[in-house]
């Protein structure tokens, strides 16, 4: 009988603020995927929300208005990382603040 093995994806995300009942967007996801201890595929995406980072915001992440200028919108980056993240384990280091966006976003698709 095959083992099923759980498939793991560690995630972390930017934004333009800490609140995102007051506005603030994700502007960056990055994640792995790891099964077997091992990464299996590895996810990176910027995205345009259509708000102006912040020089306070660009120091701290170092994501600039040029870098999002041409990205996809919220809407198709958080399609593909649903994507990505199916029958995944969810483990993120700063989880209540990560979810909390992600919520935010999801439920104004």
């Amino acid at each position: 009988m095959p083992v099923n093995i759980p498939q793991y994806t560690a995630f972390d995300i930017e934004t333009t603020g800490l609140y995102p009942q007051r506005g603030h967007r994700i502007i960056e996801i990055g994640a792995v995927s790891i099964q077997e201890s091992k990464i299996i595929d590895e996810f990176n995406i910027l995205i345009n929300c259509g708000r102006h980072i912040t020089k306070k915001v660009q120091t701290i992440n170092g994501i600039t208005n040029d870098m999002l200028r041409n990205q996809p919108t919220p809407e198709e980056a958080l399609t593909r990382f649903m994507d990505f993240i199916s029958n995944s384990i969810l483990v993120a280091h700063n989880a209540k603040f990560d979810i909390t966006f992600l919520r935010h976003e999801l439920s104004s698709l």
